[in-house]
């Protein structure tokens, strides 16, 4: 486990070097949060919604930008880069496991994210009760924080996933963009997902988007009652396992049939 200590280290160093660019990519994920208000502050002025749903969609936006940086994972591009260009040779002759390698890097990202965000959160918590007139209680912040898990492995384990493909798919990267569909149509990234159809939140609650945004976002901002953060647990543990013996079942085949090319 002391490699992997270090690659978080280095990880975590190189985090450091590139605040600027990290701070860049914060400001860009705000930008449009200011702009989403802005046009919900129009349509409440026109009476198209009413001081509520500005409120709830207000924060519910602010929300999102929160857990998308504490949560997110970014490694396909690069790991499908190197699978085509047959760069992955080089991880793949050294003593190390490279999914516990790039676990620990993308785990130091986001442990510096949210370090980059704590100085904001005496101004982001009272501002998301200003919306709401909630407080976030010591259980709300609890489960918070055990849907952010699972939902930052999750993530991980369907960016691991959609990256090994290259190793069958000529076009994988497509499926980087099926995923950011799937996260606004089932995760509510885009909209809350009580803005569709009531047959179609069923069908999002049982997959594994639902606990990425929707529902730690609902959860600090309009509480549900207890049984059905219970099955919403119960569903993401299930789901965070499933995808892990998946992920363990396609690098398993990948070495398998692995060639390398170019490189």
């Amino acid at each position: 486990m002391r490699k992997y200590w270090f690659i978080m280290k280095l990880a975590w160093q190189s985090s450091l070097v590139y605040r600027g660019e990290r701070i860049v990519w914060l400001l860009l994920e705000i930008a449009p949060a200011v702009l989403m208000i802005n046009l919900w502050q129009s349509l409440l002025r026109s009476g198209r919604i009413d001081q509520s749903q500005f409120s709830f969609l207000s924060a519910y936006y602010l929300v999102n930008v929160f857990i998308s940086r504490i949560s997110g994972v970014n490694l396909e591009d690069k790991l499908i880069d190197d699978i085509k260009d047959g760069r992955i040779s080089n991880y793949l002759l050294k003593p190390l496991s490279l999914p516990l390698s790039l676990f620990a890097q993308e785990s130091s990202w986001r442990i510096t994210a949210a370090l980059y965000l704590l100085p904001l959160m005496p101004f982001f918590l009272p501002l998301i009760g200003s919306f709401t007139g909630l407080g976030v209680t010591h259980w709300q912040g609890i489960f918070f924080g055990l849907f952010i898990l699972l939902s930052f492995l999750q993530k991980y384990f369907v960016a691991w996933i959609i990256g090994l493909t290259a190793f069958w798919i000529d076009e994988s990267k497509s499926l980087v963009h099926a995923r950011w569909m799937a996260e606004g149509i089932f995760g509510g990234i885009w909209l809350p997902l009580t803005f569709f159809p009531v047959w179609w939140q069923k069908i999002a609650s049982f997959s594994p988007f639902y606990i990425w945004y929707y529902f730690p976002a609902r959860l600090l901002l309009d509480p549900f009652p207890i049984p059905q953060i219970i099955k919403g647990m119960t569903v993401a543990i299930i789901w965070t396992l499933l995808l892990y013996l998946f992920a363990r079942f396609i690098w398993s085949r990948a070495k398998f049939h692995y060639s390398a090319v170019g490189g």
